[in-house]
């Protein structure tokens, strides 16, 4: 069943079985105005300057695929609590990571289940993608020497790197915060295991400019942290 959902049976935003949306409770409808990653039965990661847009907290987070609505194997679960990363700076986004607590475990299925968590602090994958606009694109990372000089500021933090668009030409390629960005390991029979290796930060849509994003194995304490 999972690898028909990657054979051309299901549309990409069906095929998300990690990938959360996180909504706003309004008087007569949600509202999902985020995105995160499913990355335990009851956690999911998120971008703070996403989450602090809106006058309220978050109630629930939609599991299933994106934009599903009301398909019946879909599952919309309420949000106990959520924590910014307390470094989290508004001016330079730095630590731009956050993390949702459900209030009741996922109980997973195929099109529903925690994605593995990149934790190698040393190695990144070069050949990583990011969901966007109903399809997948490729998006590659950069030394931080390359880094340094095309950007406005040093990266002096081992959190933040910068990555861009695995596409040549022109065009607007634009990602949410809080995006996943993962690696696909191959296995046996064309099956894959995928990682979350990066969350998307900030950066502007042009094909050539660079993307900002936070390393997750650099939080894997503090979401141990978190989650007790």
């Amino acid at each position: 069943q999972r690898q028909q959902r990657w054979d051309g049976f299901q549309p990409v935003q069906r095929r998300l079985a990690h990938v959360a949306e996180v909504g706003w409770q309004g008087v007569n409808e949600i509202s999902f105005l985020c995105i995160g990653y499913l990355i335990s039965t009851r956690a999911v990661v998120a971008a703070a300057s996403c989450l602090i847009s809106f006058e309220y907290h978050p109630s629930v987070v939609r599991l299933g695929g994106m934009w599903a609505h009301d398909r019946p194997d879909i599952a919309i679960i309420r949000i106990e609590d959520h924590e910014i990363h307390p470094q989290f700076n508004q001016t330079t986004f730095l630590h731009n990571i956050a993390l949702l607590r459900l209030a009741t475990p996922v109980t997973p299925t195929v099109t529903m289940f925690p994605g593995c968590v990149w934790q190698n602090v040393t190695h990144t994958p070069v050949e990583l993608q990011v969901p966007a606009s109903g399809r997948f694109e490729p998006i590659h990372p950069m030394y931080r020497s390359d880094c340094d000089e095309r950007y406005v500021r040093p990266f002096v933090n081992q959190e933040q790197i910068c990555m861009v668009p695995g596409v040549s030409g022109p065009g607007e390629y634009c990602y949410a915060p809080g995006g996943p960005i993962v690696w696909q390991k191959m296995e046996d029979k064309n099956l894959f295991t995928e990682y979350l290796v990066n969350v998307y930060s900030h950066g502007s849509c042009n094909s050539t400019n660079l993307r900002i994003v936070h390393r997750i194995s650099m939080y894997i304490d503090w979401f141990k942290e978190v989650l007790g």
